[in-house]
Order: structure tokens, then C-alpha cells, then sequence
């Protein structure tokens, strides 16, 4: 398969390119060809600062490339693909982000037969490819290698049936495995490991999952790389792996099921739950019930996907009834008391098989004392009603976030509170892709925190 890489009308630097040549790399076989290319106005500009040949965009045939994948730069906000038929930006509108020559080509070529089309979001340092993108077994070799991969939908960045919690597909960040986590290699090899084999096991959502990072990039991968380095310079004869079962959305409850279902068996050295935003966030918006009687929190698009499943989109979701917000209907002591409830029952059930635990209370933009402009930019866009349906939440994290931090203190073994580690950083560093998840330079401070505090604390296990 030939595929085409657009570069933008703006020339910026060497490495954020090579992050996308990178992630097509992951989708492309050995025996692929990739062409880059770039208008007549910027070609050139473009051919020194990579100092190789690229090709002027107006002279390819558009329609011979299997893959094409646009990078921008510039744009803040995401643009997506078009999964249906018409105009690409009447079909989703924030394509605006795309060259109108670009639209025309792509809308021109689209219908005469399936493409596999890639927008990357660059700005921020952050990497990112939005829904909608078609997908097929070559960008995802586990497509049918059980039946709910098979049944879901053939999109990327897509939420997808599941009996226990769900499954999210997210491609072209680097390997996953069959259930969507970020583990490019059988668990199994870990059973029965060596004593000085010792294993490290990430729960999260979205953040620990690392969603704007390449999997070099990845706290996790970071994580392991600094522990074994340190077992390497003290002349230790231990060696780590950091296996990462994090989901994007899940909460507490999620991390506990795939403990349970994926994790338990290989008897974890240490359990990492880097999490508290999708429980504060969620917990606000869960039904009252549930969440104040049984301490259960989940995705508020879980009952939307219960409307599908029942025929019952007649009846209203009480926190839709405000048209264009989702409202909150839960106070934030009964979020903080159900968060608090699972994340000791996680820890229970962690150290009920020889873990050690700790607790990672993620970071979010609104930890930094000084944000960095880019970063002042997110708070304006999430907090704001006319920008976001789930201003309400977002304007209650803070508080939330303080009085949590004094309700946890001395429940947990181990804690570590990120909230106040990114507090200090100032504002020359963009250390968030958005709201609450990180960029590179936040991935490797989380790495180097995590690092510190299991060399320094837990040393028993070196």
C-alpha cells in the first residue's frame, strides 16, 4: 500500500514530524511506501528543514495513496474525518482546520472507494488523531481475534461492547493488545518470573493510558526504562516491567475488573492506580442512587448506550434535560466518599495478593500556580458554558480536588499526590495536551516521580 503524508502550509520543527512518521509506522507494513509531500508555496521550505526529498502536493494523484494522513501544527482544536457521505465540512464542521485545497482533493476521492484518513493534531506537543478514522486488520492486527473486537465498529478512537466494563480502540500510538491496553506482549511470560523479575502493573484512564503519547513516550514505558537504569547504575541484579492496564474513561471500578480479569493471576510486584479525575469528573454526573447507596460511579455514556440497547431514547436522561449541558447531580462529598470507597477496595484486593499499592492522584492543568499560555487556553475552553456542555463539572474539579486531598490523608499506604508536585512548574513549560492529560514533559515528570518514590520508599524490593 502507497501512503501520503501532507505536510502543513507551516513548516515547524523536525521532531514533531518525525512523532507522526512514527505513528504512521505502527500502521504501515515493512513493505509499504510512504510519500511525503507539501503545496508548491512550502515544499521547498519544507525540504530543508528535513534535509530530504518531498514531493509538490499538486502534482500526486490523491486517488493511488491507501492511506493519507494530514498533519496541522497550528490548529488547537481537533479536526475529524468524514465517516458518511457529503461535503467533509458540512459533515463535521471542525475540518475547518484543513487547507480548502486539501478538502476538495479528499471530498473529490473519497466516494471511489474506502481510504484510510488520518488527521494529526500536533499543537501543544501534543499527538493526536481524532474519531471517525476508518479502520481494517492491517491498522489493527486484533480486529478479529475475538468476537467483540469483531462486532465493533470498523472506527478509530471508538468505545465498543464489552460484558465487563468496555473496550476502547485507539491505533497508531504504538502496539496494543487484543483488549485495547497498551501491552505489546503477552502477560503470560510473567508468570512464574524470576524473584528479582519484579513486575509493576498502571491502572488509569485515559491519562495513564498516556492519550496524547507515543508508546516510547508513555509514563509507563518511561517508568521502566528510569528503574532499570537505576538497578544498572547500583549494580543491582533486579530487573523491572511496567505493564500497562489502563483504559481510556475507566474509573476505580473499570481498573478493579480488569485487575480481577487480566492482572491478578501474574501476582504484581507493585499496583499503580494513576487516577481521580475520571471519579471526581464522572462521580458528579452517575446516578444519585447508585452512586450515595452502592458507591458505584461509571460513564455517564453508559446509559446512553443502555437507551440503544432497550429502544428507550424516549425517555430523558434527567442530566440532559438543560439543552447543550450535561449538569451534575451529585454533591461532592458522596463523589469523594465513592472514589474513596473503591480506590480501598482496590488496594485490598492489591495487597490481598502480595502488591504493594500506591496511589497516584493525577495531575491536571489546573494544578499549575502558573499555567503556561497554551494551558490558559484549555481553562478558558473547558469552563466556559458556550464552549463546553460539561462546563459545570470541569468548574467543580478544583474544589473537588482540595477537599479530597484532605479527606485521603493517612487512608493509603502509599500516596502520591501529583496535584501538588506540577503545582511549583512554571509557565515556560506545556506540560497538558488539554485539561488533564499530559504531553511528553508531563509523561517524563510522572515517570521520574513514580521512580523517586519507589527507590526511596520501597527499597525492599530492589
Amino acid at each position: 500500500m502507497d501512503a501520503l503524508l501532507l505536510l502543513p502550509k507551516d513548516v515547524t520543527n523536525k521532531a514533531q514530524i518525525d512523532r507522526v512518521r512514527l505513528s504512521l509506522a505502527y500502521r504501515l507494513k515493512v513493505e509499504d511506501t510512504l510519500i511525503i509531500a507539501a503545496s508548491y508555496r512550502c515544499h521547498e521550505a519544507w525540504q530543508r528543514e528535513l534535509a530530504e526529498n518531498i514531493q509538490p502536493l499538486e502534482t500526486l494523484e490523491l486517488d493511488k495513496f491507501g492511506l493519507i494522513a494530514y498533519c496541522d501544527c497550528s490548529n488547537e482544536y481537533v479536526a475529524y474525518t468524514r465517516v458518511n457521505k457529503g461535503p467533509l465540512n458540512e459533515t463535521y464542521p471542525y475540518f475547518e482546520g484543513v487547507p480548502n485545497e486539501l478538502v476538495i482533493m479528499l471530498d473529490k476521492i473519497y466516494d471511489k472507494k474506502p481510504k484510510l484518513i488520518y488527521y494529526y493534531a500536533l499543537s501543544s506537543g501534543k499527538l493526536f488523531h481524532p474519531p471517525f478514522s476508518v479502520i481494517n486488520q492491517q491498522v489493527d492486527k486484533h480486529l478479529y481475534t475475538h468476537v467483540y473486537n469483531a462486532l465493533g465498529e470498523r472506527l478509530d478512537n471508538r468505545y465498543y461492547f464489552f460484558p465487563y466494563t468496555y473496550l476502547y480502540r485507539c491505533t497508531g500510538m504504538g502496539p496494543t493488545n487484543e483488549f485495547g491496553f497498551r501491552i505489546p506482549l503477552d502477560t503470560d511470560r510473567y508468570l512464574g518470573r524470576n524473584p528479582k523479575h519484579k513486575v509493576i502493573a498502571v491502572f488509569g484512564g485515559s491519562a495513564a493510558w498516556s492519550y496524547y503519547n507515543l508508546f516510547e513516550e508513555t509514563f509507563a514505558v518511561q517508568l521502566e526504562n528510569k528503574l532499570n537504569a537505576y538497578c544498572t547504575a547500583h549494580g543491582l541484579d533486579t530487573h523491572f516491567s511496567v505493564v500497562n492496564f489502563s483504559q481510556l474513561s475507566n474509573v476505580v471500578l473499570d481498573e478493579i475488573f480488569n485487575y480481577m480479569l487480566y492482572c491478578q493471576k501474574l501476582r504484581p510486584d507493585i499496583v499503580i492506580a494513576h487516577d481521580g479525575f475520571n471519579d471526581l469528573f464522572y462521580g458528579q454526573m452517575s446516578d444519585p442512587y447508585l452512586l450515595n447507596t452502592q458507591c458505584i460511579t461509571y460513564h455517564f455514556n453508559m446509559e446512553r448506550w443502555s437507551q440503544i440497547l432497550h429502544n428507550t431514547k424516549d425517555l430523558d436522561l434527567p442530566q440532559m434535560l438543560t439543552p447543550g449541558a450535561i449538569l451534575a447531580k451529585n454533591t461532592p462529598r458522596a463523589v469523594i466518599k465513592s472514589y474513596l470507597s473503591r480506590l480501598l477496595q482496590f488496594e485490598g484486593l492489591a495487597k490481598s495478593s502480595g502488591a504493594t499499592f500506591i496511589s497516584g492522584l493525577q495531575p491536571t492543568v489546573y494544578s499549575r500556580k502558573t499555567p503556561s499560555p497554551v494551558e490558559r487556553k484549555f481553562i478558558d475552553l473547558y469552563v466556559k458554558p458556550e464552549n463546553c456542555g460539561m462546563s459545570e463539572q470541569f468548574n467543580n474539579m478544583p474544589f473537588i480536588y482540595d477537599k479530597y486531598q484532605q479527606e485521603i490523608a493517612g487512608k493509603l499506604a502509599h500516596f502520591i499526590d501529583f496535584d501538588k508536585h506540577f503545582f511549583q512548574l512554571g509557565e515556560d513549560a506545556t506540560l497538558f495536551g488539554d485539561i488533564m492529560h499530559t504531553s511528553p514533559e508531563g509523561e517524563e515528570l510522572i515517570a521520574s516521580t513514580y521512580c523517586t518514590y519507589i527507590t526511596e520508599n520501597l527499597s525492599r524490593l530492589l
